[in-house]
């Protein structure tokens, strides 16, 4: 019922549905995610991040809410936080390298420049299609 409730964007009936269940299942990480992502839809973003923690702590491996979380601390600017999180995408997604690309931006962004080239000039080796990484430090390399 939730769920046809959030398809048709009834939000707050989805809300009442998705919260009963979880009475009964406080630590089901999918639907602790869908309450997230509702309150983030309504602009609640103190229970999207409370929802999608708890979620992140009964599923760490998520990686819908792995970058929620990642991009949400990015624009509260807490890079560190957002750090741990693009690295756990990066571990369980080696190949994929956006998470990487998503670390070293974390460490320019805290003002770490040497340890973002060094991550950047890592990611040139591993991935040499990838231009991001000139692009960034194109004066320092």
């Amino acid at each position: 019922m939730g769920n046809i409730h959030e398809l048709t964007g009834n939000y707050k009936q989805a809300l009442k549905w998705y919260e009963a269940l979880l009475m009964k299942i406080p630590s089901d990480p999918t639907i602790l995610g869908k309450v997230g992502a509702i309150y983030y839809k309504e602009g609640d973003e103190n229970q999207a991040l409370h929802y999608y923690s708890e979620s992140y702590r009964y599923y760490p491996a998520n990686l819908e809410t792995i970058s929620w979380l990642g991009v949400y601390y990015v624009h509260h600017e807490l890079y560190e936080r957002a750090c741990h999180f693009f690295e756990r995408a990066s571990q369980i997604q080696p190949k994929d390298v956006k998470w990487r690309l998503m670390v070293a931006s974390c460490f320019r962004r805290m003002g770490n420049s040497q340890k973002a080239l060094k991550l950047y000039e890592e990611i040139n080796k591993d991935f040499p299609q990838t231009n991001e990484c000139i692009v960034h430090f194109a004066d320092k390399i």
